[in-house]
């Protein structure tokens, strides 16, 4: 397994030379999401109302625009490339076991978080691949959790320690460029609904890392395919 600074290397490469066709995928949903969000922050006399709304609507989308960019990574690592709307298309199929996924590992997260944040963090690294074998491996939700709990493990310490880099660098990112534009008085909604979405683009780069180190996984695992894992795994480096 390379270094971490090397994944986060390789993800920075693959977010940096992919992103118009990043932005291609989740924008249809992220412009959306976010505008009833602003909205509900700046213009709704009714603010609760608007909160649910985009709450129902992040639960219904988050498996469409998060399954879509799973299909596009494996794809782009097969050096595929299919329209937007065959990405959605497969993530449609998989929606309600996204949907069960998420609710299963969103709830071992929590019970984890209960006990004490690392044990939240430790269980968030470990349940890192499930989506991945939910998608592209087509096992039921709890298999999927079972499999990345399990095969994630070794891994763990790795992906928890990218994962934390990436959140912290664009919280501070989003913090310095937040501090600028009060200073010069820019803030408002426009600001608010741009930096939301970029935000949101940006945080993608957790799913390319865990793939990154995904990818390398099933390298190891599958050593008679080791070359044609190796293109894969290189098509997500520099």
């Amino acid at each position: 397994m390379p270094k971490l600074a090397e994944l986060l290397k390789d993800t920075w490469f693959f977010l940096r030379t992919n992103f118009t066709g990043l932005c291609a995928v989740l924008l249809p949903l992220l412009i959306p999401l976010n505008f009833i969000s602003t909205a509900a922050e700046y213009y709704s006399s009714d603010e609760a109302q608007y909160v649910w709304l985009a709450i129902i609507f992040e639960i219904t989308a988050f498996p469409l625009y998060q399954g879509a960019l799973v299909f596009f990574l494996a794809a782009m690592v097969k050096g595929e490339q299919l329209p937007v709307s065959q990405y959605y298309k497969l993530a449609v199929k998989f929606w309600l076991p996204l949907i069960l996924l998420y609710l299963a590992t969103g709830l071992a997260m929590l019970g984890g978080f209960l006990l004490l944040i690392l044990p939240g963090l430790i269980v968030a690294a470990r349940v890192a691949f499930a989506e991945f074998y939910c998608l592209l491996h087509e096992q039921a939700p709890l298999d999927a959790f079972k499999s990345s709990w399990e095969q994630a493990r070794k891994y763990q310490w790795t992906i928890l320690a990218g994962l934390l880099v990436i959140a912290l660098a664009v919280i501070i990112l989003f913090s310095v460029l937040d501090w600028v534009v009060v200073m010069l008085g820019l803030n408002g909604a426009p600001y608010t609904f741009i930096s939301s979405v970029a935000a949101s683009i940006l945080y993608a780069s957790t799913t390319i890392f865990c793939f990154r180190v995904f990818t390398l996984h099933l390298e190891t695992q599958n050593p008679s395919n080791g070359e044609t894992k190796s293109t894969e795994a290189n098509a997500l480096s520099e």
